[in-house]
């Protein structure tokens, strides 16, 4: 977006979404004014992984409802010193496709379009619906910004969970994923050629919570990408989380 200053006299006709981005920022600024500097957050906030997010889910949300992350709310063309102090972003119903480990949950209850403080990453009430008792970790839950679910590969660690299972009240921390996964490749996975991995769907195994035993299918597929120079077979295997992506590690388990 590029923003000129009008002259006097001049015909002023701005893009709808030029003028609905100035509005935004314009609110923003005015309800965030109280800040220590310009539009800058209070250190302790800011140190402690807390953005502002929109709500665009078109329906008024709960506190502890979770976001996926859709966008930022304004540029820095839009705001430079709005976008280097206090960015803001865009929050949408979640989907697992496009929100695995790109989300937040509101500290507070938001109207529809409101402008809320949100835990980007840190520890937080949550309300998570447990699969299975003992789940270590949680992901969003496609389609439902109420609560994230228990995934072995998810992108926020449990800390603390009622006994049961299905919708509990739950402590967990975001930006804590699991890295090291155990999975069982459902065909072999080719190996690396050049520079371009091999890949292929992996079932994800764990252990008992109580026993450490036996290994049971948890149900969650994920791909899986090897990037050694033989293939995979359909033995469990190894696996480890970069960012949003799953690599063999190399050897079998």
């Amino acid at each position: 977006m590029d923003l000129e200053r009008v002259q006097p006299g001049q015909k002023f006709r701005p893009a709808a979404r030029d003028w609905n981005t100035f509005i935004d920022a314009a609110k923003f600024f005015k309800r965030n004014r109280f800040a220590a500097g310009v539009g800058a957050l209070p250190a302790p906030q800011r140190d402690g992984g807390i953005l502002y997010v929109r709500n665009d889910s078109g329906a008024a949300r709960d506190r502890f409802d979770v976001l996926g992350i859709s966008g930022v709310l304004f540029d820095a063309d839009a705001n430079q010193a709005g976008f280097d102090n206090q960015p803001a972003l865009k929050g949408i119903t979640p989907a697992i496709a496009d929100h695995e480990g790109q989300f937040v949950v509101l500290l507070a209850p938001a109207a529809e379009d409101a402008i809320v403080p949100c835990l980007l990453d840190g520890w937080t009430r949550a309300r998570v619906n447990i699969q299975t008792a003992g789940d270590g970790f949680a992901e969003v839950t496609d389609g439902d910004a109420s609560q994230l679910t228990s995934n072995p590969a998810g992108s926020a660690r449990i800390l603390f969970a009622p006994d049961g299972t299905g919708t509990q009240e739950c402590l967990v921390r975001l930006a804590d994923p699991a890295d090291n996964l155990i999975g069982k490749a459902d065909s072999e996975i080719a190996a690396r050629s050049g520079t371009t991995p091999g890949s292929g769907t992996v079932s994800l195994w764990t252990l008992d919570p109580e026993s450490g035993t036996p290994l049971s299918d948890s149900g969650v597929d994920v791909v899986a990408y090897n990037l050694a120079t033989d293939a995979v077979g359909t033995d469990f295997i190894q696996l480890k989380r970069v960012g949003r992506f799953y690599w063999v590690d190399w050897e079998q388990c």
